[in-house]
C-alpha cells in the first residue's frame, strides 16, 4: 500500500495563503484560491497527500457556504485519493468519513450521515483509536444527528461515549462543561429530571474551574443552563448563571450575540420575580451591546428599545 505523504513547508504555504484568503471575506477569491491549487497539484502529479488536504478543504468550505452537493462531490474525491494511497482502515479515511457524513446531516439527509458516523466509529475503533478525541468527535457528530431526527435516547448515549473520551483527555476536559449542558437539555427533554439536574450542576461546577480558558459555546451553553433553571421556577439561581454567562462572554470575546441573549434572559427572570429595576438595567445592558454590534436602524435594537420603553415610559435616549 502506498503511502501519502505531505511535505510540511508546502502544507505551511498552504493553509497560510488560504487563511489570508478567508480573512478578506471574499468567497469567490476563496473558491477561486482552492481550485487553482487543486490544479495545479493536478498538473505536476505529485504530493497526493497535498491533494487529500485540498480536497477536504473544499468540501468544508462548499459545507459553510450551504453548497452541500460541491461539499460531497470535494469529499469524495478526497475518499478516492486516501483509498487509493492508504486503504480504507487508516484514521486518515475514518476523519474524511466524519467529515462527509457532516454534510449529509447539514443537507437534512440523517439516515446517511448516521450511516457515515457510525462508519467512522468502527474505523477508529478497529484502528485502536477508539478512545481518541477524534473519536469523541464522531461520538458527539452521531448524537446531533440522533437529536434532530428526534431520537433522544441514542443522543444522550452517545454524548455520554464522548463525554467519557473527553474527561481522560487532558487539552479537552474543558469541553466537558458544554457536553454536561447538552446532556441537561437532553435529559430534560426525556423527562429525567433529575439526571437533568446532576448534568447541570456538573455544567456549572466544570465552568468555575475552566472559566479562564476561552470557549466560544461556553456563553450559549451557560444560557441554556439558565433557561432550565427558569423552567423549574428558580429565578434566582438562572439570573446568577445569566450573569455568568455575560461577564465571561464580555472578557473573553467582547459584546456579542450571546451577551445580548444572557441579558435579555436576565430580563425576563428578573420581571418573574418583580424586581423591576433590575430587570429595567438588565434590558438597557442589552440594547447597549445591541446598539454597538447593529447600530440604531437594526430590527433587534429597535424591539429592545421599545420593550424598554413599554416598561419605563421613557425614550432610550434619556437614560
Amino acid at each position: 500500500m502506498k503511502e501519502s505523504k505531505t511535505d510540511s513547508g508546502m502544507l505551511h504555504n498552504f493553509y497560510e495563503s488560504l487563511n489570508q484568503s478567508y480573512r478578506t471575506g471574499d468567497v469567490q477569491g476563496i473558491e477561486k484560491f482552492l481550485m487553482d491549487y487543486e490544479e495545479c497539484l493536478l498538473e505536476s502529479k505529485r504530493n497526493r497527500g497535498m491533494l487529500v488536504t485540498v480536497y477536504n478543504e473544499q468540501g468544508s468550505f462548499y459545507r459553510q457556504t450551504g453548497r452541500y452537493h460541491h461539499s460531497i462531490e470535494a469529499f469524495r474525491k478526497a475518499q478516492d485519493e486516501i483509498v487509493f494511497s492508504l486503504g480504507t482502515t487508516c484514521t486518515e479515511y475514518a476523519a474524511l468519513v466524519n467529515n462527509m457524513a457532516g454534510t449529509y446531516r447539514l443537507a437534512g439527509r440523517h439516515d446517511e450521515a448516521i450511516r457515515l458516523f457510525q462508519d467512522a466509529v468502527r474505523i477508529y475503533r478497529e484502528a485502536g483509536e477508539e478512545g481518541s478525541y477524534a473519536c469523541a468527535n464522531v461520538h458527539k457528530n452521531l448524537s446531533l444527528a440522533y437529536q434532530e431526527t428526534g431520537k433522544t435516547e441514542p443522543a444522550v448515549s452517545h454524548l455520554r461515549l464522548a463525554l467519557d473520551l473527553v474527561k481522560d483527555t487532558e487539552d479537552h476536559k474543558q469541553e466537558s462543561v458544554v457536553i454536561y449542558s447538552n446532556l441537561t437539555a437532553l435529559y430534560h427533554k426525556a423527562g429525567s429530571t433529575l439526571k437533568a439536574i446532576q448534568c447541570m450542576d456538573q455544567a456549572l461546577q466544570n465552568f468555575e474551574r475552566y472559566c479562564g480558558i476561552k470557549n466560544a459555546y461556553y456563553g450559549a451553553s451557560l444560557n441554556s443552563l439558565g433557561g432550565f433553571l427558569c423552567g423549574l421556577g428558580e429565578y434566582s439561581r438562572a439570573i446568577e448563571v445569566y450573569k455568568k454567562a455575560a461577564d465571561y462572554t464580555l472578557t473573553c470575546f467582547g459584546p456579542n450575540a450571546d451577551c445580548i441573549s444572557s441579558y435579555q434572559n436576565m430580563y425576563w427572570a428578573y420581571m418573574h420575580i418583580g424586581e423591576r429595576t433590575n430587570a429595567v438595567q438588565a434590558l438597557t445592558a442589552s440594547a447597549e451591546v445591541c446598539l454597538k454590534l447593529f447600530g440604531p436602524e437594526h430590527e433587534h435594537t429597535i424591539t429592545i428599545q421599545n420593550e424598554l420603553m413599554r416598561i419605563t415610559g421613557r425614550e432610550y435616549s434619556e437614560y
